[in-house]
């Protein structure tokens, strides 16, 4: 048996299960992990393990590795012996979990054969279910066509990603950050847009969905190339602001991601010190050696940090602490409730207090109207993101207020 390697998704879109196979999806998780204490020692150790486990007690057509310990399997579908056979198959992979203790494992069958379902759905599907906690690790999950219809449209986005990447569906606009006290633009922030099938995809539709797939880095990498690409453009116009991009803590703490990300801007030319990482709490961020490693390492280059979305969803007040941060962003679910509630404002002053002494600078987004701007601007606060400024635009038609205009170099030009 033969387990291929780095499963393109979009090749097998076509492949389906005959009358006679069972698709059976595989995760180790915290492979990842592990793998990269033993030097990558760990994936040759699980495919050679699933190799020879699994085919000395089941018939295996095919086998995919996708990537992170993820395995695709086509097995032959003895429909009488199936309880047994995934009895045995739970025995096989608890044995190989525990010698990877503390990775846990999940397994996902596709058992509706002949329905014409790709695979390529099938294993989006299972990555889905784990990455969204709606299946149980160490137990028979069952995967069928009315699973996969409630997530169709996510499905449909993830086998679309590759060619919106070539076809450039997946675009990036720029919105300011203003020094309200100098009346200055000092960043821009870049937000990635996608226009599918002549609709207009919210990013809070398909960031989460591309984030907990494999296509993650990918993502990442292009938004990098593409930034790069137009660095020299952004510095034209707007001179010596600096480049804020978003990056989950996942991609940050992986060190093959943070090399590309080094090489990519080093190919390009461009200026370490005019880029700020926004590290995204899409799922609770867990300080980690690999975060911290790879946070220092793009510090080094000088690439500032920023912790976004501060006052909502995962917040932890131990990762201000702990992070070793250049910036602090302030949502717009704290920033709303500032003048109408004491104890966020309570909690901001408690911010800008601590931030001060420890020469981090406060981004308060969400900005959406002149009282909301001079209150902040009364309490102390500088620097400020939001509609009132500007909404996000194309880098062409970016639009800034008359008073911030002065640090605009070339007004005619995008004005």
């Amino acid at each position: 048996m033969e387990i291929k390697s780095n499963l393109d998704l979009q090749n097998i879109q076509s492949g389906v299960l005959s009358e006679n196979e069972v698709g059976i999806f595989i995760r180790f998780h915290q492979f990842e992990y592990f793998d990269h204490l033993l030097s990558g020692e760990l994936t040759s150790f699980l495919q050679e393990k699933v190799k020879s486990e699994i085919s000395s007690f089941v018939s295996v057509k095919e086998a995919f590795y996708i990537g992170n310990g993820d395995f695709f399997i086509k097995v032959s579908d003895e429909k009488e012996n199936l309880p047994v056979v995934l009895e045995d198959f739970h025995y096989k992979l608890a044995k190989m979990s525990s010698r990877l203790d503390p990775v846990r494992y999940w397994c996902i069958v596709y058992k509706e054969c002949g329905l014409r379902v790709n695979l390529s759905t099938q294993i989006v599907t299972s990555q889905y279910l784990i990455d969204k906690k709606q299946v149980l690790p160490c137990s028979t999950n069952f995967l069928d066509s009315a699973v996969i219809n409630r997530f169709s449209s996510d499905l449909t986005l993830l086998i679309s990603f590759p060619l919106a990447i070539v076809n450039h569906d997946i675009y990036f606009e720029f919105q300011p950050i203003v020094d309200v006290k100098y009346k200055k633009v000092v960043k821009l922030e870049v937000l990635a847009r996608w226009e599918h099938q002549n609709r207009k995809i919210p990013p809070s539709e398909f960031i989460p969905v591309i984030s907990s797939s494999p296509y993650a880095r990918v993502f990442d990498i292009y938004l990098i190339e593409s930034i790069c690409d137009r660095f020299s453009e952004i510095r034209r116009v707007y001179g010596d602001v600096e480049i804020s991009i978003n990056l989950s803590s996942e991609a940050i703490s992986e060190d093959e991601f943070i090399s590309i990300f080094i090489d990519v801007m080093e190919k390009k030319g461009v200026e370490f010190k005019s880029f700020v990482v926004e590290i995204t709490e899409l799922s609770p961020l867990r300080i980690d050696d690999d975060i911290w490693k790879n946070i220092f390492k793009l510090k080094s280059r000088g690439i500032k940090i920023a912790l976004d979305d501060f006052g909502s969803g995962y917040t932890c007040f131990s990762n201000l602490r702990n992070l070793p941060i250049d910036y602090l962003k302030v949502d717009r679910a704290l920033t709303n409730g500032l003048i109408i509630n004491k104890t966020d404002l309570d909690l901001v002053h408690l911010l800008l207090s601590f931030c001060r002494s420890r020469n981090i600078e406060i981004v308060f987004e969400g900005i959406e109207d002149s009282t909301q701007m001079n209150f902040l601007l009364s309490i102390g606060a500088r620097i400020m993101q939001g509609f009132y400024f500007s909404k996000p635009q194309r880098l062409e038609k970016l639009y800034v207020p008359q008073e911030y205009k002065k640090s605009v170099r070339f007004l005619t030009s995008v004005f």
